[in-house]
C-alpha cells in the first residue's frame, strides 16, 4: 500500500476474535500455500503466533484506547480475505 497521510488510525479488530480462530487461520494459510505448491511462510506456526500475540498485547493493544480517545481509531475486520481487508483499510483512511 502506498504512503498516505491520514488523520485516522486503522485497527484490525483483533480483540473480538479468539486465539483459536487466529491459529486456525494461520494453519489454513499454510495448508493452502502447500496445496498451491508455494513455500510455507516460516512464521506460520502456533509458536510464532503466540509470540506475535504477546507482542500485540504488550506493544499494540495499549495504543487502541489512546487513539480511540482521540476519535481517530477506525476498526477493520482483519479476518476477511486479504483483498477485502486492504479495501476496508483504504476506506477507513479515505484513500
Amino acid at each position: 500500500m502506498e504512503n498516505h497521510r491520514t488523520d485516522s488510525i486503522p485497527n484490525d479488530s483483533y480483540p473480538v476474535k479468539s486465539d483459536r480462530l487466529l491459529v486456525h487461520r494461520i494453519m489454513a494459510r499454510a495448508a493452502q500455500a502447500k496445496a498451491n505448491g508455494e513455500n510455507k511462510r516460516a512464521d506460520d506456526n502456533p509458536e510464532t503466533f503466540t509470540l506475535r500475540l504477546q507482542a500485540y498485547e504488550t506493544q499494540t493493544a495499549p495504543l487502541v484506547d489512546y487513539y480511540r480517545s482521540k476519535n481517530i481509531l477506525k476498526s477493520v475486520d482483519g479476518m476477511q480475505p486479504a483483498g477485502a481487508v486492504a479495501a476496508a483499510i483504504r476506506d477507513a483512511i479515505g484513500a
